[in-house]
């Protein structure tokens, strides 16, 4: 059989297995699959579920804080057992499979295995641009001359040499910029003047100037060890399956000395009333049970940070939380596994943790599980995937798309099919077109030679088997970031 001939019969398969799709997703009912199995939901408890989040919207805030507690043990979590913090152990813990995830959560393990639908994923040939074995810290400030200096010394006190520190000064209009200064023309260190754009604003600012391998981030009242950028960064070295670490850490007082029998993050005190944080050692429940435990001891790969994109600055006051749940959604987390306290949280009462309840914080971090149960849904939706051109790489990447589910249109390039582009008939709602030479307008992306390029962003691979998870990864966290943004307006 010729070549001509082959490649007429590969595109009417693709048609074919395109057309039958389209057809299965119009006689299916829409998808009420829930991410754990053996736990459906009736109508009855979907109901009852949409009218108590109605009521909890019109309760008082200080009236859900005083009931809450009792509420979720006596009878949310005895009506929705899933929902409940040990869901886990109730079903019986899954051995965790590092492919997939660091975790034997059950509903997380479930998640996974419908994203990644057993494409390769072994990233140690994926890459951005970057200085390798250098850690980006990232310090933003907004009026913090109380608590900077320190947190800046303690920075540059790491035992790891290879690091850069970026301190964002976010428009202060105390005393800060005068104590910055001082630092201006320090080995390692640059200093970024902005007008006031919030936290989630400065950081993305810092991060767009890092050049590290690795990345973290630490507030400008708080304290790392001296240990902390040397042990994280170890554990990713040994670790290719983890995209991020976190650990354990440690409350102070505005004085520095430890923060005993306090509030914040009581059930994560170990022992209770104490100012140790043991951090949970298994992330699974992040994305399903509202709890922001990571906490501010971490470090993740530049790389990872590039596909899952900015801190959303529609979620100040839970930025962090919203960025930790996109990686733990898309990547993989993983607890150090060591009782080592590499991080200090500074408890005084102008942090934006004394100021949860006046911004509202705690309440909209609420609200915003429901979000992240959207995007779970999105997350593991289908692509329909249109290759344009002859590069080598199209055909494994095609092949493996086929065989995860999503529905590949190859389009070699003649004139006579160019113009059917964007006019190929759709099964998914997510959509991307990948091209190998010049993109044209409305193009996700463009593969040249080993690199993958699109605005902003270029990833670097070995080998086609490489890029087959990651090039979905940030086709999922672009498409739902135009998502969001086209909702909004």
């Amino acid at each position: 059989m010729d070549e001509s001939r082959l490649k007429q019969l590969e595109r009417e398969r693709d048609y074919a297995i395109n057309e039958a799709r389209i057809l299965r997703a119009r006689l299916e009912p829409p998808a009420s699959r829930p991410l754990q199995p053996g736990w459906p939901q009736s109508e009855n408890k979907q109901r009852l579920h949409a009218f108590l989040d109605r009521v909890q919207g019109l309760t008082p805030g200080f009236l859900r804080a005083l009931a809450r507690r009792f509420y979720l043990k006596y009878f949310y979590y005895r009506v929705y057992p899933e929902h409940g913090p040990r869901a886990a152990q109730n079903l019986g813990r899954s051995p965790i499979n590092p492919l997939v995830a660091y975790s034997g959560y059950p509903p997380l393990l479930e998640f996974k295995h419908q994203l990644t639908r057993e494409l390769y994923l072994d990233f140690r040939g994926i890459s951005v641009p970057c200085e390798r074995g250098m850690v980006s810290i990232v310090l933003p400030v907004y009026n913090g001359e109380r608590f900077v200096a320190e947190a800046i010394e303690c920075a540059l006190a790491q035992s790891y040499s290879s690091f850069e520190l970026i301190i964002v000064d976010d428009g202060s209009t105390d005393g800060t910029p005068e104590i910055l200064n001082q630092y201006e023309g320090r080995p390692n260190v640059r200093v970024i003047q902005q007008s006031n754009r919030k936290l989630p604003g400065a950081l993305n600012t810092g991060f767009a100037a890092a050049r590290g391998e690795f990345f973290t981030w630490i507030s400008d009242d708080n304290r790392m060890h001296p240990e902390m950028v040397a042990t994280l960064a170890e554990f990713l070295a040994e670790h290719s399956g983890v995209e991020m670490v976190f650990a354990d850490e440690d409350l102070i007082d505005e004085a520095g000395n430890p923060a005993l029998g306090a509030a914040f993050c009581a059930h994560h005190q170990s022992p209770p009333g104490s100012n140790l944080l043991r951090r949970p050692r298994d992330p699974g429940e992040l994305n399903f049970v509202q709890d922001n435990f990571i906490g501010g001891c971490f470090l993740y790969r530049a790389w990872a940070a590039r596909i899952l994109g900015e801190y959303s600055e529609r979620c100040f006051g839970f930025e962090d939380y919203d960025y930790w749940m996109r990686m733990n959604a898309l990547f993989r987390m993983a607890h150090i596994g060591k009782p080592d306290i590499l991080h200090s949280y500074r408890l005084h009462t102008g942090s934006l943790t004394a100021r949860e309840r006046e911004l509202f914080i705690a309440d909209r971090a609420r609200y915003f599980t429901m979000v992240e149960e959207e995007r779970r849904k999105f997350f593991t939706g289908g692509f329909d995937i249109t290759f344009v051109g002859r590069h080598p790489w199209f055909g494994h990447l095609a092949s493996a798309y086929r065989r995860s589910g999503h529905n590949v249109m190859e389009i070699r390039g003649s004139s006579a099919e160019m113009q059917y582009r964007y006019q190929v008939t759709r099964a998914f709602p997510k959509s991307i077109v990948i091209a190998d030479g010049t993109p044209a307008e409305g193009d996700f992306a463009e593969l040249r030679e080993n690199r993958l390029v699109l605005p902003g962003i270029e990833i670097t691979a070995v080998d086609a088997a490489t890029l087959e998870y990651p090039l979905l990864a940030l086709a999922n966290s672009t498409l739902w970031k135009r998502k969001e943004c086209s909702a909004s307006h």
